[in-house]
């Protein structure tokens, strides 16, 4: 007996009760995030080398930054001020678009089945 065996209550699927499972005694064991057993004394190894993989596990704000300011376009960006023609047009579509929700709005209303008579 060198190793001791522990009684655990475990829930049975078929049985639908607990019962009593004798275990190996596997102790100083854990799991990892795959399922498999590995040392508890390498545990904290591994996250010391995902820390340092990771660099701590942040990242470094300046390198975001920098990412976003590549994202945007250079000389070849299009004129961004609109003229007065094409500021008339969309106002006129807007409205034209409101209107039209609005007529479709007031079809609806009632709300739920027409029952016959």
């Amino acid at each position: 007996a060198l190793t001791q065996k522990r009684k655990v209550h475990k829930w049975d699927l078929k049985k639908k009760k607990y019962i009593q499972v004798q275990t190996d005694g596997i102790t100083g064991k854990g799991v990892n995030e795959s399922g498999a057993r590995i040392s508890k004394k390498y545990v904290p190894q591994l996250y010391e080398k995902w820390m340092q993989k990771t660099h701590g596990g942040t990242v470094d704000i300046d390198k975001r930054k920098k990412g976003r300011e590549n994202k945007g376009g250079g000389d070849d960006a299009k004129d961004e001020l609109k003229s007065a023609a094409q500021i008339r047009k969309q106002r006129q579509k807007k409205e034209k678009r409101k209107s039209y929700l609005q007529h479709k709005a007031k079809g609806k209303q009632g709300g739920g089945k027409r029952r016959r008579k």
